[in-house]
């Protein structure tokens, strides 16, 4: 075992031992992230005893990883435009459009106008 994967290990099995949360914060998830998180994941598992789990594991947390960052980037592009994001109320019940700020324009949903 490479001394990087052995401090790994450790860290996590310490983590198991002693109750603690594990928490990986990152600001891309690019596949050097999804790789770290791989292997973080099959530590807590082999440590825990319940590797034969990791790669039903791994899809569900970067398909949850990779909905998180699409919905940064979602979040970011309306504030850019200045628009309000229809998960925030920014959908008129019956209208079909998302609306503008102040000063932007309302934009029709599925081509309806």
């Amino acid at each position: 075992m490479a001394t990087g994967q052995r401090g790994l290990w450790e860290s996590v099995y310490y983590a198991i031992l002693h109750s603690k949360t594990l928490t990986v914060t990152t600001s891309t998830y690019l596949p050097a992230e999804r790789i770290h998180i791989h292997k973080i994941l099959g530590a807590f598992l082999e440590a825990a005893g319940m590797a034969e789990l990791k790669n039903h594991l791994a899809y569900c947390v970067h398909e949850l990883a990779g909905n998180a960052k699409k919905a940064n980037m979602k979040r970011l592009y309306f504030r850019e435009k200045n628009l309000r994001h229809p998960g925030f109320c920014g959908l008129r019940q019956g209208h079909g459009r998302v609306q503008g700020g102040d000063d932007a324009p309302d934009i029709p949903l599925s081509g309806r106008a």
